[in-house]
């Protein structure tokens, strides 16, 4: 083999090592990161969002679809109890109803998660998965308290 012949053969083998070097990198990258694994869904770190009353949004961290899903709910709201409205409408509202009353008002054509709560208490939920259908990927809470309430929120999408 000629002295040219030789030094590109060279070139060639350290060129194959290194990209064995990048590939094992990128597997090991990949592992770390789940990226490879079995599991269909990436899950967002549970938000805590709300305080007084008002309306409130949180966004997915996610591009492209996602779901969400709430893990708790929590108030201190005084004898009066609490409300929260969790939709992934921008123009939500909880008719008829106001903190303390009874509700006498039908609630069929609220399109989201209704919670009450009661004085001061943390409450574990079980939510299901629902998607998020806005452009924004944003949800919006509604609080309805005399003192404040907070709602625990997680977010996934699929790999």
């Amino acid at each position: 083999m000629c002295k040219e012949c030789q030094e590109t053969y060279k070139q060639m083998n350290d060129m194959m090592e290194h990209i064995s070097n990048v590939n094992t990198f990128i597997s090991g990258l990949c592992n770390q990161l789940k990226i490879a694994s079995a599991e269909q869904h990436e899950y967002s770190e549970a938000f805590t969002i709300g305080g007084p009353q008002g309306m409130y949004r949180l966004r997915s961290p996610y591009t492209g679809q996602s779901q969400f899903r709430v893990e708790s709910i929590s108030g201190t709201a005084g004898a009066n109890g609490y409300i929260i409205l969790v939709a992934p409408d921008q123009n939500i509202s909880i008719p008829g109803f106001v903190v303390g009353d009874t509700p006498t008002t039908e609630f069929s054509g609220i399109r989201g998660l209704l919670y009450l709560g009661s004085t001061i208490t943390t409450v574990p939920t079980d939510s299901s998965w629902y998607d998020l259908t806005n452009s924004e990927n944003t949800l919006y809470i509604n609080i309805q308290t005399t003192i404040s309430a907070y709602a625990v929120i997680q977010f996934r999408h699929k790999r």
